[in-house]
């Protein structure tokens, strides 16, 4: 498999296989701090924060997600039941030494993106002060339990960033405002 798959293997496989549901009880706060960078404002009450995973922080990389909308039990791949929200927004932070490599992270993932998704716009956004490369696409694989998605990829100092908001045919808000209210919500303490 090529290695510019990779990345999309591992969001969906994470996505499938329910790894970003805890099963304890969700943290409860109202401001999440992912690395030295980001900080995402949870006090919306239609996003239901489903975890996050710092244990690849010696490495420089963070993760959250979270659910939006209706749940009904999903078979993963594993053959593991799982409560599948209508939407689901999945953050991914690399920080690493220099903007130089920073960069070229976030080339690679959203090349990755390109590839992996069927891309009906790319875009170049603006919310909350930070300019991010957009994309919006369908789902190719018809074994993915959702139909439509957001992407957004930017650098911030010597961080790289993505964030995917997936949604399923039942999910009745708008994706572009409901993405564009969730990045409005990040605040970058390095700049």
């Amino acid at each position: 498999m090529k290695k510019k798959y990779v990345f999309i293997l591992a969001i969906i496989a994470v996505v499938l296989s329910g790894c970003f549901l805890f099963s304890s009880k969700p943290e409860d706060t109202s401001l999440i701090k992912l690395g030295d960078t980001l900080t995402v404002d949870n006090t919306d009450s239609r996003r239901i924060l489903l975890g996050k995973q710092d244990a690849l922080a010696m490495d420089g990389m963070y993760y959250a997600a979270w659910g939006m909308g209706q749940t009904e039990p999903y078979e993963d791949s594993d053959g593991k039941i799982v409560q599948l929200y209508d939407a689901q927004i999945h953050l991914l932070l690399g920080e690493y030494k220099d903007a130089e490599t920073a960069q070229q992270n976030m080339n690679s993932w959203l090349e990755t993106g390109r590839d992996g998704y069927d891309v009906i716009e790319e875009t170049q956004s603006t919310y909350n002060g930070q300019t991010y490369t957009k994309l919006t696409y369908r789902f190719q694989d018809k074994e993915v339990p959702f139909s439509e998605g957001i992407s957004v990829f930017t650098v911030v100092g010597s961080s790289a960033l993505c964030i995917e908001l997936t949604c399923r045919e039942s999910f009745t808000d708008n994706p572009e405002t409901t993405m564009a209210d969730f990045l409005n919500c990040c605040t970058y303490l390095t700049k």
